[in-house]
């Protein structure tokens, strides 16, 4: 009986070796729901081996892609992306595909962004805006020509007059699509009187801020103040 085992283990571990070394890269496949067209690699006696090809992903274009796989057959990929709006380092497996990088999303570009592209080309995912000397996170979602993001960042801001100092602690809160950028600020006002020792906090509920200007104006106690945010 143990020799039919052995010889039944043999007979496995022979036929496994006789199939990874007859697998070659087909001319075409599929890894995560994105088609690679022009594939030419090498392959080993285990069945691993390298290869590049074409990624074709819908809606974004193509890329030229380096793959790998394993001697357990996974398959990967990696490359580079430059294709309408999104740049950056791609990394392509069974469960999908995803960048880091760029993407232009009018009226501003988000950078440090975490992609993640589906099978239709659809690319959403978390970033930063820049905006003076804030760095806004945002997330994002990028279909066709259309793209969108909203997030919100920590502001401070003072302002210093002859009979108080304000200070501001709050949220700026950023919106975009179709080409424009709005954005709120809201949070607390502590004034400083300089004329006496009191001290006193306002609400500030969300108030427009020009984003042109990084500037908000809002009554403080019947004072209207403005303050530069960014």
């Amino acid at each position: 009986m143990r020799n039919a085992v052995l010889i039944a283990g043999l007979i496995i571990i022979t036929a496994a070796s006789a199939w990874a070394a007859d697998w070659q890269w087909p001319a075409q496949m599929s890894v995560g729901g994105f088609v690679i067209t022009d594939i030419r690699g090498t392959a080993k006696a285990d069945g691993s081996g390298r290869a590049t090809g074409t990624l074709q992903v819908p809606n974004l274009g193509n890329a030229s892609v380096n793959l790998a796989r394993s001697a357990r057959g996974d398959v990967s990929g990696s490359g580079s992306i430059d294709a309408r709006g999104v740049r950056g380092s791609f990394s392509l497996s069974a469960s999908g595909l995803r960048a880091q990088g760029t993407v232009d999303c009018a009226p501003r570009s988000i950078a440090n962004a975490s992609i993640n592209i589906n099978s239709r080309g659809e690319a959403s995912g978390s970033g930063r805006i820049g905006l003076g000397r804030l760095n806004a996170s945002v997330d994002f979602s990028l279909s066709g020509s259309a793209c969108s993001f909203r997030g919100s960042t920590p502001v401070r801001a003072q302002v210093d007059t002859p009979i108080a100092t304000y200070k501001f602690d709050g949220a700026l809160g950023l919106q975009g699509g179709g080409g424009r950028m709005s954005a709120t600020a809201s949070g607390r006002v502590e004034r400083s009187s300089k004329l006496a020792n009191q001290v006193t906090s306002f609400a500030i509920p969300n108030t427009s801020v020009d984003v042109s200007k990084g500037q908000c104006t809002v009554n403080v106690g019947g004072v209207s103040v403005t303050f530069s945010l960014f």
